[in-house]
């Protein structure tokens, strides 16, 4: 199932890839729902990559494993955030 705009548009599909694929697909919520999902995500990788340093220093020192990152490839029917 392909991603529709505005998502391989965005400055963070490269990272998000449309992970809310069913706000994407379903629209549900309207407009203002959809950007509400995609704020959250955009909140998130925000989040995430100010602990980036702090992550590769927990896994150069063998506290956090590399494979902590593995994701399912399937997971479950719904399309899901990780």
């Amino acid at each position: 199932m392909m991603v529709k705009d505005p998502c391989p548009s965005c400055e963070v599909y490269d990272i998000c890839g449309g992970r809310c694929l069913f706000v994407n697909k379903q629209r549900l919520w309207g407009q203002e729902g959809f950007d509400k999902v995609c704020d959250t995500v955009k909140h998130m990788i925000s989040a995430l990559q100010t602990e980036t340093s702090t992550v590769r220093q927990l896994m150069k020192s063998g506290v956090i494993s590399v494979d902590s990152f593995i994701y399912p490839e399937f997971n479950n029917g719904c399309e899901i955030i990780p």
